[in-house]
């Protein structure tokens, strides 16, 4: 059972009384209100070093991202996990939520284009709702879906500024998650920054590594594409 006065102790502000009763405070995000620790540690680094990790060379700058690292290190600790700073794993789960939107959005259309008769058909011959839905809906809607999983993928492959934020830029083929990685188009950005000349075999590579970038989506689009225009021929309705 939760003990309410000793969690409202661990919230200073809640020892406040507004109009003569204690305060209640419900929010979100940042003005969401801190415990005792997590106000302890942010002061701590206000008055030692308020300094941007990982992105300068002085010794306050050195000591953030010590401090930095050491509070991930005990986090990850606390799951039980072994990951470097940038890694796979948080590119992957945030390109993955923000494909659902596209992948979803094109797969309720499908599921829409799924002709009406199929359904009364269905429930007039005794199928539940729930059978119908398994056995004749998904079916029939499941190339478009599937060709909607390819556009999103296809989407992904080209995402930049996330892979670069989140999963750094040392080339490491690996199939562990949780050591940092680059993808195509980080190598391209790398490629073409810089003070390199034309001719040199970096920036030529670039060109390379974008034609492949190109071939690999183009594929993925016309594979997609030749799906759903299978799946559209094949419940076409004849209005005439």
């Amino acid at each position: 059972m939760i003990d309410v006065q000793k969690l409202r102790s661990d919230f200073p502000i809640l020892a406040r009384e507004v109009n003569g009763k204690q305060l209640v405070y419900f929010d979100n995000a940042a003005t969401s209100q801190k415990p005792k620790c997590v106000i302890s540690a942010m002061s701590n680094y206000y008055e030692q070093y308020n300094s941007n990790a990982h992105r300068a060379n002085h010794t306050l700058a050195d000591e953030a991202t010590t401090a930095l690292e050491s509070a991930r290190e005990n986090i990850a600790g606390f799951f039980g996990l072994d990951a470097s700073y940038n890694n796979a794993v948080a590119p992957g789960i945030v390109m993955g939520i923000m494909i659902i939107p596209f992948i979803s959005s094109l797969s309720d259309d499908v599921i829409n284009s799924v002709p009406d008769s199929m359904r009364q058909g269905s429930l007039a011959l005794g199928m539940t709702k729930g059978e119908t839905i398994r056995d004749v809906v998904i079916p029939a809607a499941l190339p478009g879906i599937i060709s909607a999983a390819l556009l999103g993928m296809s989407r992904a492959l080209g995402e930049t500024m996330i892979v670069v934020m989140a999963a750094g830029m040392r080339p490491n083929l690996t199939a562990n998650p949780l050591e940092d990685m680059t993808t195509v188009t980080v190598r391209i950005v790398a490629s073409l920054t810089g003070d390199q000349e034309f001719e040199s075999a970096e920036t030529l590579s670039a060109f390379a590594l974008g034609l492949v970038l190109f071939v690999v989506t183009l594929t993925l689009n016309l594979v997609s594409v030749l799906m759903i225009r299978r799946f559209r021929e094949k419940y076409r309705v004849n209005n005439l």
